[in-house]
């Protein structure tokens, strides 16, 4: 198919979602759904602040409204959409007619609610966060993806630099959790690397604040590390801590792209419980700041893999390409909880 896919410039993930698209044989223009990338521009983005200059978005989407009936365009995927708002879904079909628009949120709905022309102008939106697709039958609940092209192999016992390492943006629930950790760590003799990058001089000041106050004695820094060191301390970690956003339920990336690598995960969202690889996968929920460290020193092999390729960035994008659903809980994402 020729496929207009819009998504935001996020950590090279839209380099990763356009091969997907293009492995599976499609035809794939991309344009970023942002206007712009600097601090500034999403903070106004994301405020609603950037609608006060109409100008401006306005010609962001005649170019998106261009490119799509220039490629005559059979699917408009929009990943995540923060530009685009309101009325702007009804004029990307009125002008595309013969494409089907299909959104994809990995965002809550209390993060970011979506709007009600969304939804009109929509054949399918999905969401990774199945809370939401609970409570609005609108929505199809898809999970995020991992990026591996090859099964996990038993992970090797033995020795590991970090018993726990986290590695991400500053974020005040995630100096909470990882000040308790790090203390906990700290107090057992393990060894650990928390590192926390602030998105400017003003973050960094307001969460070293926050990090004196919760006990936080990781890395925090304006410095991104680099990709390369990145998987250097995930290979020599025995287990890697992620910590969902506060109201939201969706299973993040890190989740997806460590689980499936066979490595342990030490998380804080606990609906993690309800999804068909659980039994499957060294997973460890973090109960609370009181809750017993696992030990991470060997690892026996799982049962992973036998869900390693629904869960693949390409499985993914065919997904959203066929309009398709799917059951990834072990009960059903509309029906009564019972944890």
């Amino acid at each position: 198919m020729r496929i207009l896919l819009l998504t935001p410039s996020t950590f090279g993930y839209e380099t990763r979602l356009r091969e997907a698209f293009e492995r599976l044989g499609h035809d794939v223009e991309w344009i970023d759904e942002r206007v712009g990338n600097s601090v500034v521009s999403k903070v106004l983005t994301r405020l609603g602040l950037l609608r006060a200059i109409p100008k401006i978005v306005g010609k962001h989407l005649d170019r998106i409204i261009g490119r799509a009936t220039s490629i005559d365009a059979e699917r408009i995927i929009i990943i995540n959409p923060e530009t685009l708002r309101g009325n702007d879904f009804a004029r990307i079909k009125a002008s595309a007619p013969n494409a089907a628009i299909v959104i994809y949120r990995w965002d809550s709905l209390a993060q970011k609610p979506i709007d009600e022309e969304a939804f009109t102008a929509a054949s399918a939106v999905y969401s990774f966060d199945p809370e939401d697709c609970d409570n609005d039958a609108r929505l199809r609940h898809l999970p995020l993806f991992h990026s591996h092209t090859e099964k996990p192999d038993a992970r090797a016992g033995g020795p590991k630099d970090y018993d726990v390492s986290f590695v991400g943006t500053a974020q005040l629930r995630r100096i909470q959790v990882l000040g308790r950790l790090s203390q906990a760590l700290e107090r057992a003799d393990r060894p650990y690397l928390f590192y926390l990058k602030t998105q400017s001089l003003v973050h960094h000041a307001i969460f070293w604040i926050a990090a004196k106050i919760y006990g936080y004695h990781g890395i925090l820094t304006q410095q991104a590390m680099p990709y390369a060191e990145l998987l250097q301390v995930i290979d020599r970690s025995a287990a890697v801590v992620d910590i969902e956003f506060h109201r939201q339920s969706g299973l993040t990336m890190r989740t997806f792209e460590v689980v499936f690598s066979g490595m342990p995960l030490l998380t804080t969202n606990s609906i993690i419980k309800r999804y068909e690889f659980f039994a499957d996968a060294p997973i460890h929920v973090l109960q609370g700041p009181d809750a017993a460290l696992p030990d991470f020193a060997t690892q026996d092999e799982n049962g992973i893999g036998r869900f390693f390729e629904k869960y693949s960035i390409d499985r993914w994008a065919d997904t959203l390409v066929k309009m398709e659903s799917g059951e990834y809980l072990l009960t059903s994402p509309r029906s009564k909880r019972s944890d």
